[in-house]
């Protein structure tokens, strides 16, 4: 795993602003009070953004983590192999809460071990895997038979995808596979 400009997001208190804080604190009568305690807000204020950045990177990291332990099948064998997941059980998983994995995960992409760069949603798109076995059961089917989306719902519901007979119709339309009418009459014009 390696995050984008993580190595090089490396944030430190400028060491002069460390040194003038620990020379106000030693010599308290160089400043006047209110100089001193806004040097002290300027130090804590940059800390606390520096922790923060430094949070906001482990938070990530440790979720792209574990979506590929989860996932490994699916990033080294295909679409066909991803394993139902949900924000909540990464954050389950992380000890933080689902808005935190919603967050650190929001409009950020992941490149995949082929080289396309896609959103990190499609780790969570469910319906990924039946589209998949759709195409495969629809590129294998008769060809002087095609199936109907009925069929394939059936067929689907017996491998473990119980999916209604439109949801079966809307991805097949998703995935630009013709209806079985038009497959057969293609089919029957080759």
């Amino acid at each position: 795993i390696e995050i984008n400009g993580a190595g090089a997001l490396t944030l430190r208190l400028n060491p002069f602003y460390r040194q003038a804080l620990a020379r106000t604190d030693r010599d308290a009568p160089a400043l006047a009070p209110a100089d001193r305690e806004n040097l002290r807000n300027q130090v804590r204020r940059a800390r606390l953004f520096i922790e923060t950045v430094r949070r906001r990177t482990w938070t990530l990291y440790s979720c792209v983590e574990h979506i590929v332990e989860v996932q490994r099948a699916f990033l080294d064998r295909g679409p066909a192999h991803l394993v139902p997941l949900t924000m909540s059980a990464v954050a389950q998983a992380l000890t933080i809460s689902e808005s935190t994995v919603s967050r650190a995960l929001d409009a950020k992409y992941v490149q995949m071990p082929n080289g396309r760069i896609v959103s990190f949603e499609i780790f969570f798109d469910q319906s990924t895997p039946v589209k998949e076995r759709i195409k495969t059961i629809i590129a294998a089917e008769e060809t002087s038979r095609p199936l109907t989306d009925a069929e394939i719902a059936k067929t689907l519901a017996t491998e473990g995808f119980p999916v209604a007979r439109r949801t079966v119709a809307k991805y097949r339309e998703e995935l630009r596979l013709p209806a079985w009418r038009h497959r057969q009459r293609s089919r029957a014009a080759h």
